[in-house]
């Protein structure tokens, strides 16, 4: 009814994030998930690239680790072929 849908509105407007997140899920009842469910998901995408990011870390690290390990051994050679 009017009221209803007046009201739908003013929870839409209204300032506060309930507010907005109560009007926009009765404004758009197509929309099968939940605040909650919606949230849920999205910290699992956080979670995700958290994962990813430490991932990205760890093969940096490794990386690194075998350049340095390539110098050294590089440098010992050429440090080999000068002494013969």
């Amino acid at each position: 009814d009017d009221e209803d849908h007046s009201r739908r509105i003013n929870y839409c407007w209204s300032g506060s994030r309930r507010g907005t997140e109560i009007g926009l899920v009765n404004n758009y009842p197509e929309s099968n998930e939940s605040i909650e469910e919606i949230e849920k998901s999205m910290l699992e995408v956080n979670r995700r690239q958290e994962r990813t990011i430490q991932e990205i870390d760890e093969l940096t690290k490794k990386i690194k680790q075998v350049i340095k390990e390539i110098k050294n051994h590089v440098s010992k050679e050429s440090i080999d072929s000068t002494t013969e």
